[in-house]
């Protein structure tokens, strides 16, 4: 299935693009993970549990698991229907998702805005009948104390509705933090290019990922920024789901982007930023579809001036 991009606002896009269920990146779900995890419920003979749940104090990662017979497709496929100009999905397909934090909607926890409460996202796990659901605080989404952290442990329910099943199935599972070693990082280079301002502002490192906040300033409404990461052999690193950006907790025109790295299986001494543009599939376009290569990739045009890097101590 060929991946399609719109560009709506950059505030929009760039929460998409960072964290969004289509652009996440496969999970290795060996890392942490608890040993309690939900019961099966079986609703219209498709059946789902959470194999998995891990939480390294940055962000929490949940394995689903669906079983069935007669299901086309996995978990979260879905396509573009030219026609109706909207997604389809087959039966089985997740349609809707809301986690809950010892009972209290995720929509609400912290407070109703935006920036505000957690981010969830999910996205295709390891096989089509596996998904991978993460959600992350929203404390890097600001510098203001009152933005409120997740607990250490809590239970989390997830209800979950599948196409073409009636009702939301209801999965409760146990979150306990299991950090390890955590390095806190407070690099704050900032790079500028023109009215850009770019600031690598802090980070939290683990074992299993890494958690980075950027400010950004002086980018155009229209202009659509993204971010590539390499380590310090030039090997690109794989960015995690649940990362977003708002400029919502901020003076109009700044940006907070809270990005999340797969630190997994890797040792790591720095961590490099390339900011980039887009390419557009049509020349001189600043909207419309990307231009991407063979393997599906957006084609970026990296910018120099404002790439940064920062060492991990």
């Amino acid at each position: 299935m060929k991946s399609i991009y719109k560009v709506m606002s950059a505030a929009v896009l760039a929460s998409c693009l960072l964290g969004g269920a289509a652009w996440g990146t496969a999970y290795a779900a060996q890392a942490q993970a608890t040993k309690s995890v939900s019961g099966t419920v079986t609703q219209q003979d498709i059946s789902l549990r959470i194999s998995k749940a891990t939480y390294d104090g940055n962000v929490v990662q949940l394995e689903v698991e669906r079983n069935g017979k007669g299901l086309v497709g996995g978990m979260t496929d879905w396509k573009w229907d030219d026609q109706k100009q909207e997604s389809v999905q087959e039966k089985g397909a997740i349609t809707s998702l809301e986690l809950f934090i010892n009972g209290i909607s995720a929509n609400a926890y912290g407070g109703s805005k935006l920036w505000e409460r957690p981010n969830v996202t999910w996205q295709a796990g390891s096989s089509p009948d596996k998904a991978l659901i993460t959600m992350a605080d929203a404390t890097y989404l600001g510098d203001k104390a009152s933005l409120k952290v997740l607990p250490d442990n809590f239970k989390l329910t997830a209800k979950i509705t599948l196409k073409g099943v009636n009702k939301p199935y209801t999965l409760n599972v146990p979150v306990q933090k299991n950090a390890g070693t955590v390095k806190k990082l407070n690099p704050n280079i900032t790079k500028k290019s023109g009215k850009t301002s770019i600031t690598f502002k802090k980070a939290n490192v683990t074992s299993h990922s890494a958690r980075l906040q950027l400010i950004v300033t002086g980018v155009d409404a229209n202009t659509t920024m993204l971010y590539d990461f390499f380590d310090d052999q030039g090997r690109k690193i794989e960015q995690l789901s649940g990362g977003r950006g708002t400029d919502e907790n901020g003076a109009k025109g700044v940006m907070y982007h809270d990005i999340f790295l797969d630190m997994q299986g890797k040792n790591i001494k720095s961590i490099t930023i390339k900011p980039a543009k887009p390419v557009f599939e049509e020349p001189g376009a600043t909207s419309g579809a990307f231009k991407v290569d063979d393997q599906g990739e957006v084609v970026m045009e990296y910018l120099k001036d404002l790439e940064m890097t920062a060492k991990i101590k």
